[in-house]
């Protein structure tokens, strides 16, 4: 699940989540979420999981042995947005944050 577009309603259009791969429901605050990931063995990921941080999440990582690292979703974020090179500033320039921003879907 993770990363998708999703249709909120007919007024605001389709927006930008993350839902959490566990429960379903959408990750609403980055500090509170978590992505797990594993290998091949060259060390290229193969798979991501999203998960609400300390709800979703195994409390014991021997729980879930097929995803052996994991990182905050706020980190994830953050080096996603670096590594494609996002202008935070640029966008806000072009886009009003009403056409970023999206309801709740809870």
């Amino acid at each position: 699940m993770g990363i998708r577009m999703v249709d909120v309603s007919r007024e605001s259009g389709a927006c930008a989540v993350v839902m959490c791969d566990v429960c379903g429901k959408q990750i609403e605050d980055a500090a509170k979420g978590v992505v797990y990931f594993n290998f091949d063995a060259q060390y290229v990921t193969r798979q991501t999981l999203f998960a609400h941080l300390g709800v979703c999440d195994p409390t014991n990582p021997y729980d879930l042995p097929e995803w052996p690292a994991s990182i905050s979703l706020n980190m994830f974020l953050a080096g996603l947005l670096h590594n494609v090179k996002f202008d935070a500033r640029k966008a806000e320039k072009e886009w009003s944050l009403n056409e970023l921003v999206c309801r709740s879907l809870t």
